[in-house]
């Protein structure tokens, strides 16, 4: 059947399969036919981090139409975070305690041509786009292969990964400069603890906002509900579960890929330290940036000086700030310092006293869901042509275990999530 609605100044005829399909879009926004303007969809991001940003960033590019798009993104955390954004501060220096670098391919390598793991040629030209747009915006740094440690999902192929450092303000900058291009300012504080999909296919969603109170006072939980009319999770696929609604209201192929995915558990910490440390670490690394090492207890797999990372010219900084990354087997939610000092004196030729002598700060953060070990196509035997995501009806699934875990797999399980909700917005 075809059902005429007039949008704007244009009329659209807009061909369903059935009453139910015209329903579907028309009950997206009630004033989509009473005030015979265009709808306005309500979407629900759920996650800041790299998904969730990029994802609104290209449903806004997708559909073009801003003045058409209410985009909500919810933050549990207090900034743009997640395992890439994730870092900490100390008098204007920054140390990433999530991903050190962000990493794409080269779209003019003869190698890029070669699709595979939930990556097309596509989404390496998208990808490499939005670098360009960040290298602009001077917020990117290349990172030659030769400064990097030889981690074990590092990818590093000479002339096909192009790795960066972040320079202003770490990786939290990046997704704050891609919400900004999306025109979403996020509600952080805010968890999102369940789900329910309405008779006319709207989302009702319930959570709990944490805001701070005024100095000296306690941090107020409150009750947050509102419905949308799509929500995309964009976090890790142990905390999609944890969100009621979200497996059940999946396909049980999708439920099955959600429930089995894996990832491995790493620790992270950032040391600040006296600018007394850094001409030894200077001389110890030399051109390098990261380095690996071998602790006496196994702890740790390599350590990442911060500093030069910021900077394009000589590192001149008041603080010094390393970040240790520890082994996938630990059960402990932090390293010990003295594994970490004994790493440090390894390096520089420093003695544990003097290392701990020049310590200020600490922070560790342990990932309970760190770099992906089981993602979808190892779970699926052969998946279909581009399932980047997982949907049903308006609840989309984007995340990295749907790809691979880098920025480019980001780019386009992000992608396939905008590239969904265009798909109805425009009818099919």
């Amino acid at each position: 059947m075809f059902r005429t609605c007039r949008l704007g100044t244009r009329e659209y005829g807009i061909r369903c399969a059935s009453v139910v399909m015209a329903a579907f879009i028309c009950n997206m926004n009630k004033a989509y036919c009473e005030t015979k303007k265009e709808p306005k969809l309500k979407i629900l991001v759920i996650g800041s981090g790299l998904t969730g940003s990029l994802t609104a960033l290209r449903i806004q590019q997708r559909l073009n139409k801003p003045e058409c798009l209410d985009i909500v993104v919810a933050e549990r955390a207090t900034y743009p975070a997640g395992r890439f954004g994730a870092g900490v501060s100390h008098h204007n220096i920054f140390a990433d305690i999530g991903a050190q670098v962000l990493s794409t391919v080269n779209p003019k390598d003869y190698r890029a041509a070669n699709e595979g793991h939930g990556i097309a040629f596509e989404d390496i030209q998208l990808a490499d786009s939005i670098v360009q747009s960040l290298l602009s915006q001077n917020l990117l740094l290349l990172a030659r292969d030769t400064v990097l440690a030889e981690t074990e999902e590092r990818m590093v192929f000479e002339g096909l990964w192009k790795h960066y450092f972040a320079i202003k303000g770490g990786m939290t900058q990046i997704l704050r400069f891609l919400l900004n291009e999306a025109r979403v300012q996020p509600i952080f504080g805010l968890r999102i603890d369940s789900l329910h999909v309405e008779e006319d296919n709207s989302i009702n969603v319930h959570g709990v906002l944490r805001e701070q109170g005024q100095a000296n006072s306690p941090i107020a939980n409150k009750p947050f509900q509102d419905t949308f009319d799509f929500v995309i999770v964009c976090i890790p696929a142990p905390d999609a579960t944890k969100i009621k609604g979200v497996a059940t209201n999946l396909s049980p192929r999708s439920r099955y890929v959600l429930e089995h995915v894996r990832y491995d558990k790493r620790i992270c910490e950032v040391h600040f330290f006296s600018d007394r440390l850094s001409p030894y670490l200077a001389e110890a690394l030399g051109d390098r940036v990261e380095q690996n090492v071998e602790d006496l207890n196994n702890d740790i797999e390599y350590v990442a000086w911060q500093n030069p990372k910021r900077s394009l010219t000589k590192v001149d900084d008041e603080f010094c700030s390393v970040v240790v990354h520890g082994q996938t087997n630990l059960q402990s939610k932090s390293l010990s310092l003295e594994s970490v000092d004994a790493t440090i004196s390894q390096l520089t030729g420093l003695t544990k006293g003097e290392v701990a002598s020049f310590r200020i700060k600490t922070k560790s953060i342990c990932w309970d869901a760190s770099q992906m070990i089981t993602p979808m196509e190892a779970i699926i035997g052969d998946p279909p042509t581009r399932w980047q995501c997982l949907q049903n009806g308006r609840l989309i699934l984007a995340g990295d275990y749907m790809t691979q875990s880098s920025f480019l797999g980001c780019v386009a399980t992000a992608d396939a999530a905008a590239r969904a909700v265009e798909e109805a917005y425009k009818g099919y």
